[in-house]
């Protein structure tokens, strides 16, 4: 965190500034407003950072604030500049190796007395004053900047940016992030796919890794943050395609923990029990169930092909095929008035956002750019579409772990695409259903300080 005046006349002026940041570590279990969101907490007695400090000897010494409650950190500083050879600024610091992704709103208080008075995210070798760094800064003008010194007592450079006036500004080893985000959990054993609860008070999730508990399902209780087992039964290697039925009463599942360890789907009561199987043929993925809970829809591996089928929720009845076209169909779920089934498709040669009609009929391609985009997520009023973007360095049919991939929202009806989130993941961050009952927010996964 760099807050510095600036230079000239207004050098020893001091300068206020208010942050909301998140920086990720192992697994975090994140919750984001589709549009705003909240700020992360931390856990240290000056939140995330290790510690706070002047850099270069400014002649008004600077402090920092952190309020538990807001999660918000004030830096009050001033100093020279952050330019030329050497620095004088107030840096709240903490010692990182490795990839990693650094994420903040930032706001400069009042309207300041100098342009050139900045404040964003900075990594440095030391804390020397002269030390080689980068930082990514908004400035009291609103110029966004890149800034940097290549080599230690070497001239500071800088590339421009054409926003002005940025209000998240992040300087990131894997990826850009935007939004606020609160973290809920953090685990070293990963967690994937959750789903909020109908009554809003819990997210399912999903352990796996290689450790002994993987595979088990777990509810987070957002006011405790704690979180407790699942009965499931027999079914004990639950992968991330699990699903709760509309009213919130039944929970489907996709277990690998029988014969010959293939993907099945399964129901089971939402507080637990003994799971039902409903597939009768393997491998089935769990996506979708009907508003009106007589239907499931999923990605079934029939004869090497991946097309999407639907099934009675009771499984009363035969599978039945809804797509035929070449290549992998997956991610499919139901619009909230059970009109549509959303999935995507590789038929266009990359992964893109379709829909057809329950029934099957009538597919049509809602997305088409330059990402291959997955899992598409509608809103409880189906108004928006939330999805998984990869880049296309990463192959249409694949959608791996520890990769940088946008998060990104679409209007139902018509136009364009934007993003909400960058985030290091892929896998497991938001193969299933994922909105709040009201549709304020998405919860989500992302990973860091892993391979």
């Amino acid at each position: 965190m760099l807050p510095s005046p600036g230079e000239g006349d207004a050098a020893h002026t001091r300068m206020e500034a208010t942050v909301h940041f998140k920086m990720t570590g192992f697994l975090a279990l994140v919750i984001l407003a589709a549009a705003l969101s909240a700020a992360v907490a931390g856990d240290s007695p000056f939140g995330q950072f290790d510690g706070h400090g002047d850099i270069g000897s400014p002649r008004l010494p600077g402090s920092a604030a952190y309020n538990a409650v807001s999660q918000e950190y004030t830096l009050t500083s001033a100093g020279l500049n952050m330019w030329a050879a050497r620095d004088e600024f107030h840096f709240a610091w903490k010692r990182m190796t490795g990839d990693f992704i650094l994420q903040a709103r930032v706001e400069l208080i009042g309207t300041g007395v100098d342009r050139h008075r900045k404040l964003g995210w900075i990594v440095r070798s030391t804390l020397d004053a002269d030390s080689p760094y980068a930082d990514a800064a908004v400035h009291g003008d609103g110029l966004t900047s890149l800034q940097y010194r290549r080599t230690k007592g070497a001239a500071t450079e800088e590339m421009k940016s054409a926003i002005e006036g940025a209000d998240v500004v992040q300087l990131e080893i894997l990826d850009l992030a935007s939004g606020h985000r609160q973290v809920m959990h953090s685990a070293a054993d990963p967690v994937e796919a959750p789903n909020w609860t109908k009554d809003g008070r819990a997210l399912l999730y999903n352990t796996s890794g290689r450790g002994e508990g993987r595979g088990r399902l777990f509810r987070f209780d957002l006011a405790t943050r704690q979180p407790a087992l699942v009965d499931t039964g027999f079914a004990t290697r639950n992968n991330n395609d699990h699903v709760l039925s509309f009213d919130g009463t039944m929970l489907a599942i996709s277990d690998q923990s029988q014969g010959d360890g293939k993907s099945t789907v399964y129901t089971v009561p939402v507080e637990g029990g003994t799971p039902k199987r409903i597939t009768t043929l393997a491998p089935s993925y769990m996506h979708g169930w009907s508003p009106d809970g007589k239907f499931l829809v999923y990605t079934g591996g029939r004869s090497d092909e991946y097309d999407i089928y639907r099934i009675p929720a009771d499984g009363s009845g035969p599978e039945i095929k809804l797509t035929d076209a070449k290549g992998l169909d997956d991610g499919p779920e139901y619009s909230p008035d059970g009109r549509q089934v959303y999935f995507n498709s590789v038929r266009s040669g990359t992964m893109q956002i379709w829909r057809m009609k329950a029934d099957g009929t009538d597919p049509q391609q809602v997305t088409n750019d330059e990402y291959n985009n997955w899992f598409p997520h509608v809103s409880p009023d189906g108004q928006w579409i939330a999805f998984l973007s990869f880049a296309r360095d990463v192959s249409p049919s694949d959608h791996p772990y520890y990769k940088r991939v946008y998060l990104r929202l679409l209007p139902a009806g018509s136009g364009f695409p934007r993003v909400i989130a960058y985030v290091y993941g892929g896998q497991g961050t938001i193969n299933v259903p994922s909105w709040s009952p009201d549709g304020r927010m998405l919860a989500f996964v992302s990973n860091g300080g892993l391979p």
